[in-house]
């Protein structure tokens, strides 16, 4: 009798993939991870002091006994008929055959049955525990008792293990026949739940779990996806198949570039800095880079990954950045052919899918409206974000919010990510950016990681002493001594306000005219979206009676998202050439890789002020090269959104004159003197409650990266996302097409929304829409491309469909 694992439909006909042929697929790609991966698999085990080859052996068993649970009469009777059932969930009901085999298992907690029992569903405390799963199946015994006696022998003789590991005799267990209440009580109540994990448990535990657990799933996941890629590229003879996996190599990542290749890729045929060589020689396991912005921190930190991995024996590496527009960019940035090319280069924030799309669109259909072409488009978009997800490709680019939700459960792949993090080297950029809350969740995240033996690297343009208090004594400090030296730009206190009372004075705009005049890239920054807008109308008007028509562009965080990447694009264009001007909120602070000649800044935060910095005459070792190179600050009505003390220590001790980084670093150490941090400790505690089972990933996250019960981004300024009326009838039409209704979202003050119904009683500008099971808040607040939503204007009010 054939029993099946996998089903796929073509032109209204049936293909099956035997259980055998479906566990053999996954064998193959395990055996290939084990060639490729042999190194850091002994690695792995001698650090946490495991019998590696036991660790290649429990693998082998658990990819050939992970869906053991199909060997049911329930199962096989839906999956001939195509019906799919939660009522018969196939890792639960393997439990008792699983948990009456006699293991030997790895450590003294049963990692290879939670890694099966938890591979379709992420384990957490009430799973499986649910009314609607049938209350019993009926077991084919003999089935269960052949595939153990011969099929699994026949798997490690066909698959050519025998150079890996022994395999002792394999003896069918007996099978208990057990109701769902059994199960649960005894297999995950009575046993799973029970084990209470000392601190130092914790982290072995939580490493061994999800290392072994991602490797399973990465073995089952492509042996499911090439079968069904297999029959809807084929023409297929039959309609019943085993093994059909022939070039496991593709979906075993192996990026193995020399020294020297990574050299040329990164640097060319520029010779590295002196601190880059520093980094590259000494490559410290825990490291802590202080240079400049524009000195080759990205490049340094890549050459470092480079000899780590190479060391330590790992195989990926995790960029990990403060916003979706900067890992956009360096996506794009590392993902180019002389680089790493985009086949090596994974993405993942909470709209990478839209990155993704949009990409794979340029590559895969360009002009053709081909329908089959969007399904294959929309498959590879699915796929490229899954891996990005996980951190399955040798390098990805993600948010640090992503990258900590991972090691707590905060989305339903977290521990499948978790587990590729334990073969990872990660780099963490512009580590002064965050506030000081998600400056202590990053404080416990490098704790665990730490104990959990990921190396990592902090990278920082400013390194503030309170940082460094805490880190000093952990991380071996690389600074760049000969770039911190360079005065690139001077500073000149203005000591009047570049906008008060939502009017620019005619002293500040004859300056900006004169300065355009004189052929300069100008960068105005103000600290609020209103004020931008403002600004930038007004600028616009004073050139214009001047008969000037300027290269003038706005930017800020209230576009559409559709619309902010057009403007990225846009500014990237507009700065090749002088002269230009750019009006921008703090957003432009570190999403841009940008310079300019003149800078008019409002006074910020001393390490926004040095992040702004970054962005005037970039690169430049000298204020005067041809040119003098001025930051602008002036003072403002109001200090919000920062702190009022923050910005008044920052106008205190701010320096004039030329200034070098070295001095930014010492202006941002008197404006935080007083400033600690500590771990955080809800982090921790999310941790501790999610080693293996704990809670589901919606106790943790609202949504991708947007914490609930711990929160990485301090988020007492609550925002929500609209959709424009202006932008609805194109959401619409495009959505069809294949857009997301996310390209079109705006996020706006909450505030707003209780500003309607405080004043109105019920929503007035706003309207609540649902398509399809989405539901929608549209704002009648004046929406274009230019200016942004405009909080100060209503659109007529129209009907929407």
């Amino acid at each position: 009798m054939n029993t099946f694992a996998k089903l796929f439909v073509k032109n209204n006909t049936k293909y099956f993939q035997t259980l055998y042929g479906h566990s053999k697929d996954g064998l193959i790609l395990l055996k290939e991870y084990f060639r490729i991966n042999n190194e850091l698999i002994n690695e792995f085990c001698t650090h946490w002091q495991i019998d590696p080859e036991k660790f290649r052996r429990n693998l082998f068993m658990a990819v050939a006994l992970h869906d053991i649970g199909k060997l049911t009469r329930e199962f096989q009777a839906n999956i001939q008929v195509n019906k799919a059932s939660s009522k018969y969930p196939h890792p639960f009901f393997a439990l008792p055959v699983l948990a009456s085999f006699k293991w030997d298992y790895i450590v003294d907690y049963p990692v290879e049955l939670c890694a099966i029992l938890g591979h379709h569903t992420q384990l957490y405390r009430e799973i499986y525990n649910s009314l609607k799963i049938a209350k019993e199946v009926h077991y084919l015994d003999e089935e269960i008792h052949d595939y153990f006696e011969f099929a699994v022998l026949k798997l490690y003789n066909e698959c050519g293990f025998k150079e890996w590991f022994a395999l002792p005799e394999i003896i069918a267990p007996e099978i208990l026949h057990l109701r769902q209440n059994q199960i649960q009580d005894r297999f995950i109540k009575g046993s799973l739940l029970k084990f209470n994990f000392s601190h130092k448990e914790r982290y072995f535990i939580k490493s061994v779990f999800t290392f072994f657990f991602s490797i399973l799933q990465t073995c089952d996941d492509y042996a499911s996806a090439h079968f069904s890629q297999f029959i809807s590229t084929k023409k297929p003879t039959k309609q019943i198949f085993d093994a059909v996996l022939t070039s496991p190599d593709k979906y075993v990542y192996n990026i193995n570039y020399s020294t020297t290749e990574w050299k040329n890729r990164l640097l060319g045929k520029h010779k590295p800095f002196q601190f880059q060589q520093e980094l590259l020689e000494k490559k410290p396991y825990y490291g802590f880079l202080f240079a400049p912005c524009g000195r080759g921190k990205t490049e340094a930190s890549l050459l470092w990954a480079n000899e780590i991995m190479k060391a330590y024996h790992k195989n990926k590496i995790i960029f990990a950045l403060p916003t979706q527009t900067t890992c956009n960019a360096m996506f794009d940035r590392l993902g180019k052919p002389e680089v790493f090319s985009e086949q090596n280069v994974g993405l993942f924030h909470g709209k990478s899918f839209i990155t993704i799309k949009n990409k794979q669109r340029e590559i895969i259909y360009a002009e053709t409206d081909d329908a089959e072409t969007d399904v294959k488009s929309f498959d590879v978009i699915r796929d490229e974000t899954f891996k990005g997800n996980v951190f399955f490709k040798p390098i990805t680019v993600t948010t640090i919010d992503h990258l900590a939700y991972a090691f707590i459960h905060g989305f339903s792949q977290s521990d499948f990510a978790c587990g590729n993090l334990q073969n990872a080297v990660i780099i963490f950029d512009e580590i002064h950016y965050y506030e000081k809350h998600t400056l202590e969740v990053l404080l416990s995240l490098f704790f665990v990681m730490r104990k959990m033996n990921i190396p990592h690297l902090l990278m920082t343009g400013t390194a503030p002493d309170f940082l460094l208090k805490e880190l000093r004594d952990i991380y071996k400090l690389i600074t760049d001594d000969e770039g911190l030296l360079f005065e690139p730009f001077y500073i000149i206190n203005k000591e009047q306000k570049i906008i008060s009372e939502k009017v620019i004075s005619d002293d500040v705009l004859q300056e900006i005219y004169e300065d355009y005049s004189f052929g300069n890239k100008i960068f105005i920054i103000l600290n609020t979206v209103e004020k931008a807008q403002l600004s930038y109308q007004q600028i616009s008007n004073y050139f214009e009676n001047k008969k000037s028509k300027p290269k003038i562009i706005l930017y800020h965080s209230r576009f559409t998202y559709k619309d902010r990447v057009r403007k990225e694009n846009d500014i990237y264009e507009l700065v090749k050439k002088s002269p230009c001007i750019v009006v921008a909120t703090q957003v432009i602070e570190i999403s841009l890789n940008i310079s300019c000649d003149v800078m008019y800044s409002e006074i910020a935060p001393a390490d926004a002020l040095g992040q702004r910095a970054g962005r005037l005459n970039r690169s430049g070792k000298n204020w005067k090269n041809g040119k003098q190179y001025k930051l602008k600050i002036f003072a403002v009505d109001s200090e919000k959104p920062y702190p009022e003390q923050l910005v008044q220590n920052a106008l205190a001790f701010l320096p004039n004159g030329p200034v070098s980084y070295q001095q930014i670093k010492e202006f941002c150490d008197k404006v935080y003197s007083e400033i600690e941090i500590q771990n955080n400790e809800r982090f921790r505690q999310c941790f501790r409650d999610n080693i293996v089972f704990g809670d589901h990933y919606h106790d943790i996250c609202w949504g991708e990266d947007e914490g609930k019960a711990c929160k990485v981004r301090d988020d007492s300024f609550r925002t929500i996302e609209v959709v424009p009326s202006k932008v609805w009838d194109d959401c619409i039409k495009n959505v069809e097409r294949g857009d997301f209704i996310s390209e079109y979202k705006v996020r706006i003050p909450y505030y707003l929304v209780g500003k309607d119904i405080y004043e109105y009683g019920d929503l007035h500008n706003f309207s609540s829409k649902l398509v399809g099971n989405e539901k929608l808040l549209v704002t009648e607040y004046k929406y274009t491309f230019e200016i942004g939503i405009d909080f100060n204007k209503i659109e007529i009010k129209t009907e929407i469909w």
